[in-house]
């Protein structure tokens, strides 16, 4: 189902509007969380070409898992 959502704006909005531009500031912002939540795992999280595509499009069928989740949340890192 395709539905209005915000990732696109968000992406927009931070003036990353293609796919290797984002993945540079998603690979950065795992490290990060991974660094402060003293999780090395959630360095290796990543977003796929066609997960993008799915997000920028709305065709969402739930919440991303739980790693991606905590990646793109905004938390301390963005005050």
């Amino acid at each position: 189902m395709r539905r209005a959502i915000l990732f696109p704006k968000v992406v927009e909005a931070r003036r990353m509007r293609v796919y290797e531009t984002f993945t540079v500031q998603f690979e950065q912002a795992a490290k990060e969380v991974a660094r402060l939540d003293g999780d090395p795992t959630l360095a290796s999280v990543y977003v796929s070409r066609s997960t993008w595509d799915r997000w920028m499009v709305g065709d969402i069928k739930g919440l991303p898992r739980r790693p991606t989740c905590r990646v793109l949340a905004p938390s301390r890192r963005d005050g």
